[in-house]
């Protein structure tokens, strides 16, 4: 999180019951993909983890993680689910449901590591979290720079996503004079699709 002390004190305004368990990491600046995979390799190795959207939660599910198959070559890139309150009042494309079709919408990664990742990892995924198409972005240089394999088992893992709204500060949202979405300015356009997404799929 950027360092400011503000954001510390409302989260623990809100008197949660477990805030106790919180550990606030100042960066300086708004999260990149990799300062969440720098801090996850030096402090977080042989433990579940997950980097999520701010505007989501977690659901059911999660109980059913199988440390054997979440192992130090596996990604789960999960789409999202629904709140009640989004499907009544918004339009909804991107999420994980019955009838939901994917469209290459993550807002969730969990892993297990074991050792650090690449140093080209990181450089690969510097990039802030909240850009159009960082996930596929991030979830190609998964495969090719840390041997990943990235599975969404989001009909089982329930993220819940609960920001039904249409106000973004689009210009952040994009990348370079040209405004552009980052896997064009990074000239991704001919990749197979399937290098870059992660469709539905089993644990």
């Amino acid at each position: 999180m950027q360092q400011n002390i503000k954001d510390k004190d409302f989260i623990q305004n809100q008197n949660l019951k477990h805030f106790h368990k919180l550990r606030f990491h100042y960066l300086g600046w708004q999260l990149h993909y990799s300062d969440a995979f720098e801090y996850a390799s030096l402090h977080l190795q042989h433990k579940i983890t997950i980097i999520i959207n701010a505007d989501c939660y977690i659901g059911k599910g999660f109980d059913k993680i199988d440390d054997r198959k979440l192992g130090d070559n596996v990604v789960y890139a999960l789409t999202r689910h629904e709140s009640f309150s989004s499907t009544q009042n918004c339009s909804t494309l991107d999420f994980c449901g019955p009838g939901a079709k994917y469209i290459g919408s993550h807002d969730a990664f969990v892993f297990k590591l074991s050792a650090k990742v690449s140093q080209k990892l990181l450089e690969r995924i510097n990039f802030r979290s909240n850009m159009v198409s960082i996930e596929r972005v991030l979830i190609y240089n998964l495969r090719q720079y840390g041997k990943f394999t990235v599975r969404n088992p989001c009909k089982t893992l329930y993220i819940m996503h609960n920001h039904c709204s249409k106000y973004r500060i689009t210009k952040e949202r994009f990348i370079g004079y040209e405004k552009l979405r980052l896997e064009k300015y990074l000239k991704m356009e001919g990749i197979p699709f399937w290098k870059f997404t992660a469709p539905f799929s089993d644990l």
